[in-house]
């Protein structure tokens, strides 16, 4: 009983954190496209900005 219990709060933490970074990554890519003025791409950019995390953090 006590092992389900731990897996959840496991998996709550996680998402947690899955939802910080994405914060923090819409945070950048939101200051970079309103640098540049790229709205249209806003979408593309982001994407990329993942990508981009996703190989790093590797």
């Amino acid at each position: 009983m006590g092992w389900s219990r731990f897996s959840k709060n496991q998996k709550r933490h996680k998402t947690n954190i899955m939802r910080i970074k994405w914060n923090e990554i819409s945070e950048l890519s939101h200051k970079k496209n309103r640098k540049f003025g790229a709205i249209n791409s806003k979408k593309g950019s982001r994407f990329q900005e993942v990508n981009d995390v996703a190989k790093k953090s590797k």
